[in-house]
């Protein structure tokens, strides 16, 4: 390991200098005061920023190891990055908005440009090509995108800007620059330099696919601003400057807010409070917000949980989110947040104490989802050996001493049932409605009887009751069926209000039932008190015993 160091400190190092040196050279060459000043800026943070990424080793603290670590995300380098891009949009965006009389087609060049480096640079910080493209198919979308810059600045200077030669070789110069270091470097580094170099040299040597990202952008940036000086007076040159300075210092702001100050905004004011404290004593679930009320019709589903830690942790934790059906616990949805400083995210052993921390998981549903039944949201916390964090206290309930349940989310059918065969007007605990039902004329013993109900939740109801039917013939129950509806997959706390639901039961029926006229019952009880909720009909009367008569079934020998 330490001549693994020492070989990418003698590689690093002197490599360092000159880039700093060149850029140096190059903007006093050949830039105008204007644009040097910003150039030389630029790569001098780009030399610091590559500097420090040098200064990382096994002995710093956790927090530091990632934040300087040039190839992580959400750090020093991406808020640099990322801020570096949106200064160049924002020239972009200028030349194409002030400038002197353009014509339409011109404007539309310098806003093709604008709304290029605006994407890169949300994508350096959100890494928007990994959720939305993904990380095995970004590549062509990104040459594509390249190739569409590199021929319209070629056209553009072609056809109106022949005076712009240099302007347009740097936009040019450039773009290359960043394909290079965005597409080109990798391969490279695993194809030739790494079995040269090998080892976390090797790996380390990534650095250089970031920073030739970066000089590529401050090249673009340069064009512009000499753009801007051969069009601009020196009064308006120098209002330019500031603002590419206040959008600049205003967006690494933002950046910086987004990672350690809006966390803890939206767990205090806008997300759904949780009181989750781990047993060992330090992490705590703060609250969390899903990106839907109810699922069956949409693909994905957003979790975001934050957290806080009480001192640093001595490990990474990694959490995993499931959506499992209840009361079966079977997954049928997964994501998982790794937290690995390999993997390049804000890992859990880095995170700041007393400061909120957002960890988002986005789950993929499937097409199948089965409808009409709810779901469990639920949450384990890990170490990297697999073994759970265990819950210590909890305002939530736990399928497992590491698991926790998060909230119930529905399924529910993409249309609304149709109109039930037999309509009625049923009122239980003057929260739900039983509007219709269905039930067969004729069955035999061993048969299965069928029978449907047609419910709606007309206001918020906690509880989850039981129900039942019964078959009643000679003033005796002959057979009887308790279950929670929807064969215990849907409880009645987690039905939308307002919403139709239809209920189908397949209850077998005893082989020794005698045969005759069964009238069937059905109705509501809370458990485990067996207190039957109360019934009324459509007109607001009492029902007798809180039960009602659905109709007769008649049972024949088959």
């Amino acid at each position: 390991p330490m001549n693994e160091e020492l070989l990418f400190l003698l590689i690093n190092v002197p490599a360092i200098l000159v880039f700093t040196l060149m850029g140096v050279w190059y903007a006093n060459k050949f830039l105008s005061p204007f644009a040097r000043r910003l150039f030389i800026v630029m790569i001098l943070l780009q030399a610091a920023i590559a500097g420090l990424d040098l200064l990382i080793t096994q002995g710093i603290p956790a927090f530091w190891k990632w934040f300087l670590y040039i190839h992580a995300e959400l750090n020093a380098g991406t808020i640099f990055a990322s801020a570096q891009l949106m200064i160049v949009a924002l020239a972009a965006f200028i030349n194409g908005t002030v400038q002197p009389p353009l014509k339409l087609w011109q404007r539309l060049y310098w806003y093709l440009l604008a709304g290029a480096f605006v994407y890169l640079s949300l994508d350096e910080y959100f890494t928007i090509h990994e959720v939305v493209i993904g990380l095995d198919r970004y590549k062509p979308f990104y040459m594509a995108g390249g190739v569409t810059l590199v021929v319209s600045s070629v056209a553009a200077y072609w056809f109106g800007h022949r005076k712009e030669l240099k302007t347009f070789a740097m936009i040019l110069g450039g773009l290359a620059i960043i394909g290079g270091g965005g597409l080109a470097f990798e391969p490279v580094l695993w194809g030739i330099l790494c079995p040269l170099v090998g080892g976390s040299a090797c790996y380390r040597l990534i650095v250089w696919g970031e920073t030739l990202e970066t000089l590529g952008a401050t090249v673009v940036l340069g064009g512009l601003l000499l753009y801007v000086e051969s069009n601009w007076n020196p009064i308006q040159v120098k209002r330019v400057q500031r603002v590419l300075w206040a959008g600049g210092a205003l967006w690494s702001m933002y950046l910086a807010a987004n990672l350690w100050v809006l966390p803890a905004v939206e767990a205090r004011f806008f997300a759904k409070s949780v009181q989750v404290q781990y047993a060992d004593g330090n992490l705590s679930l703060l609250s969390y917000q899903v990106s839907r009320t109810a699922i069956g019709n949409v693909p994905d589903l957003t979790l975001t949980l934050y957290w806080e830690l009480g001192h640093s942790l001595p490990e990474d934790y990694n959490v995993s989110v499931h959506l499992v059906e209840r009361p079966s616990a079977h997954s049928v949805a997964q994501s998982d947040w790794i937290s690995d400083p390999d993997l390049m995210v804000y890992p859990s052993i880095a995170w700041l104490p007393g400061i909120p921390v957002r960890t988002v998981f986005r789950l993929t549903l499937p097409k199948d989802l089965p409808k009409s039944r709810s779901y469990w949201l639920i949450v384990r916390v890990w170490r990297r050996n697999g073994d759970g964090v265990p819950v210590a206290q909890s305002d939530r309930p736990l399928l497992a001493p590491d698991t926790l349940i998060l909230q119930s989310l529905p399924a529910l059918a993409k249309t609304s049932p149709p109109p039930p065969p037999i309509a009625s007007g049923y009122h239980l605990a003057d929260s739900l409605t039983l509007f219709g039902y269905s039930l067969p004329e004729q069955v035999s013993p061993g048969d299965t009887l069928k029978v449907r109900f047609w419910w709606r939740k007309d206001s918020v109801f906690g509880a989850d009751p039981v129900q039942f039917i019964d078959l009643i013939g000679k003033d005796q129950v002959y057979f009887a069926y308790d279950q929670q509806p929807f064969a215990n997959g849907f409880p009645v706390s987690d039905w939308p209000v307002g919403v139709d639901l239809l209920d189908e039961w397949s209850v077998t029926l005893p082989g020794d039932l005698p045969p005759g006229v069964y009238s069937l019952y059905t109705g509501l009880y809370e458990w485990p008190a067996l207190t039957r909720l109360n019934v009324k009909d459509a007109n607001g009367q009492g029902i007798t015993n809180n039960t009602v008569l659905l109709g007769t079934v008649n049972v024949v020998a088959p």
